[in-house]
């Protein structure tokens, strides 16, 4: 292999600069995310901090209305629902919008009363916006946090990127290493390839100019790898183009290395022969299989997780359990409010064990 017969000089070497790319797109990335956590921040904290001061002393009005109710299920399990209420409370009229946004399993139309705060009667919410206080709570959670770490983790790796090119700019030992180029492809006018160590968790990535491209050689079992060199003082590889002008050489040493080169070729293995197709009805078969999987997989967490919150939880209101819960069959369906009853019964009934009334058990 090329690592075991190429030869570096013996002294400091300067790196050209610009051999590691920053993450394409990283402002534009930050941009977009940066807007999504604003609009779930204005979209949903509020209707929740609403909710939360209704769930100190709920009222339910009976009379209510409930006007142009509409919930949409999105990739199956996000469902967001928006309603108009109005309604009559000791002698006054209020209006107000409803909006939400939590994970559900559910199936056809929902069925919910108008709740009103007893303390402050002009904060008014649907009757599920409170089953799925702590369901919508965790869920944007998980999007603000996520949305947070990709941009964090953007910008840490062009800190490193910067920090790296300026450590290249001053010579220093350098180090043959082996990289797996994980994908290739075009970036500003130019060829990209992303690249990895197999030991590294990490992939980095460059551009190469026009005329120019990698040094890639196979293996003795024809594995092909990218070969790059690690700057003392620097982590992240850099891939060598086949000129070798990304090192600062002399004449005399490029030339001895680009020999070295052609020898290490001209002694490489032939590629081995593409492996055989896979006929499409074996490719059918394997991918029904993984689909049976993983519909058995995805029933027996969801049976598993019902027997927990009808036998173990410590909580009634537990979600999804309430949720999963009301979609079982009604004779497990009342097995499990039975036994969330025993261990429950002098509280409110939890969504999936409750009466009309929204409040007894049924």
């Amino acid at each position: 292999m090329l690592v075991q017969n190429l030869s570096l000089p013996n002294r400091p070497i300067k790196i050209a600069a610009n051999t590691i790319s920053r993450p394409s797109g990283t402002l534009l990335a930050a941009v977009v995310i940066g807007a999504l956590v604003a609009f779930m921040a204005i979209w949903q904290i509020p209707s929740l901090l609403r909710d939360m001061q209704i769930r100190n002393a709920p009222v339910i009005v009976q009379d209510g209305d409930v006007q142009d109710g509409r919930c949409t299920a999105r990739k199956g399990i996000f469902v967001d629902c928006e309603a108009h209420v109005s309604y009559n409370y000791k002698g006054q009229h209020y209006e107000s919008d409803v909006n939400l946004f939590f994970v559900d399993f559910h199936t056809g139309d929902y069925d919910v009363d108008l709740v009103i705060s007893g303390e402050k009667p002009q904060l008014a919410t649907i009757s599920i916006a409170l089953d799925k206080f702590w369901n919508r709570v965790v869920l944007l959670a998980v999007f603000l946090l996520g949305f947070a770490a990709m941009v964090g983790a953007a910008i840490l790796a062009s800190i490193r990127v910067a920090r790296a090119r300026g450590q290249l700019a001053v010579p220093g030992r350098l180090s043959l290493v082996m990289v797996a180029v994980q994908a290739t492809g075009r970036a500003w006018g130019r060829d990209q390839f992303s690249y990895q160590q197999p030991d590294a968790k990490t992939a980095h990535s460059t551009l190469f100019d026009k005329g120019t491209a990698p040094l890639l050689l196979r293996d003795e079992v024809g594995g092909q790898y990218g070969y790059a060199v690690k700057h003392e003082a620097v982590s992240i590889p850099v891939l060598l183009d086949r000129d070798l002008n990304r090192l600062e050489l002399t004449t005399a040493e490029r030339s001895q290395m680009l020999a070295e080169i052609e020898t290490v070729e001209a002694t490489q293995p032939p590629p081995p022969k593409p492996a055989a197709k896979r006929s499409p009805w074996r490719v059918l078969l394997t991918f029904l299989r993984n689909i049976v999987l993983l519909v058995v997989f995805v029933v027996l967490a969801v049976v598993g997780y019902w027997l927990y919150y009808a036998l173990a939880a410590t909580n009634a209101f537990n979600s999804p359990g309430m949720d999963i819960n009301n979609m079982m069959p009604a004779s497990m369906n009342a097995w499990a409010c039975g036994k969330l009853q025993q261990r429950f019964g002098d509280e409110r009934a939890p969504f999936g064990c409750v009466a009309e009334d929204f409040t007894s058990w049924k």
